[in-house]
């Protein structure tokens, strides 16, 4: 296999990891797949093959679509998979049943002596498509997945240190810095992303705006009534999430050039910022959205 990653790396070496960040993949058989990993409004566990003679969407917990006819004008038809106790077990887990079914062949593994359907070096085929992507963004061209059940290859590997760049958590501000004032970054962060179980503001911020802005092509009064509801849920948090885009800015122009000074930038770019801070005239536009109902907008 080869693999290519098509994000690029910073001055540092670092890739943007709260962006996208895909990878393509061509495997021994010349079948290539596409892995969009990052954080985006489509993020979701989405499963589909496209093969020369038919599809298969396999999104779906209960079902699997598949279109026939060699093209895209074929016929769609939707399988509903036999599934014997264990499989329901599994599918029940959730997320494809991926989790209980290592945990489950391992087990038997060990217990029983039964060889599982992959090992090591199978293991080994998934992780190092990921690790030689990550790679190619920094030598610019396609990385081979080594297939280390070679003895020639893992040889050839036995001394590759190569690893991916990370920064210290710990030197996100400048030597020196007021921990004082910088040790509220996380929990300010927090707010706006909804780490911890905090705020998550940025996106009822996002869902109100952005759903005002399609309001008058939706199609039903169910989409409306989501609406009313991310609206009235931003009016409620768009005060405190004022004051803390403000407590941002201040640290941001205090430490401007690192790390943290530009992850604040990217926040408050993204966040309407100064849409927030005129808090008073962005609440009486949300309320006159209200009265006014979805529709009529």
């Amino acid at each position: 296999m080869n693999a290519v990653f098509v994000s690029v790396p910073d001055a540092e070496g670092l890739v943007d990891q709260s962006g996208v960040s895909p990878s393509l993949i061509r495997m021994s058989n010349g079948g290539i797949v596409r892995n969009l990993m990052g954080d985006t409004a489509g993020n979701s566990h989405d499963r589909r093959i496209w093969g020369t003679k038919a599809y298969a969407d396999l999104t779906d917990e209960d079902d699997i679509r598949v279109r026939v006819g060699g093209a895209g004008s074929g016929d769609f038809y939707t399988l509903h998979p036999k599934m014997d106790e264990v499989w329901q077990y599994a599918h029940r887990e959730g997320r494809g049943g991926g989790d209980f079914w290592t945990l489950y062949f391992f087990a038997r593994e060990v217990l029983f002596g039964e060889k599982g359907p992959w090992d090591v070096y199978s293991a080994c085929d998934v992780t190092l498509a990921g690790i030689q992507a990550l790679r190619s963004c920094g030598s610019g061209r396609t990385e081979e997945v080594p297939d280390f059940r070679d003895p020639a290859v893992r040889d050839r590997y036995r001394h590759d240190d190569f690893r991916q760049a990370h920064f210290d958590p710990a030197r996100i501000f400048p030597e020196g810095h007021d921990e004082s004032a910088t040790g509220e970054f996380t929990s300010l962060m927090a707010e706006c992303y909804g780490w911890g179980g905090r705020g998550d503001n940025l996106t009822k911020l996002r869902k109100a705006r952005d759903g005002m802005r399609l309001a008058a092509e939706f199609a039903g009064p169910a989409d409306h009534m989501k609406l009313i509801t991310a609206v009235r849920e931003l009016i409620a948090a768009l005060p405190g999430l004022a004051e803390t885009y403000r407590k941002l800015r201040s640290l941001q122009r205090r430490y401007p050039d690192c790390p943290a000074g530009r992850a604040i930038d990217a926040v408050l770019a993204s966040g309407d910022e100064a849409w927030v801070l005129d808090t008073d005239a962005a609440l009486a536009e949300l309320r006159a959205f209200l009265e006014k109902g979805p529709a009529a907008n």
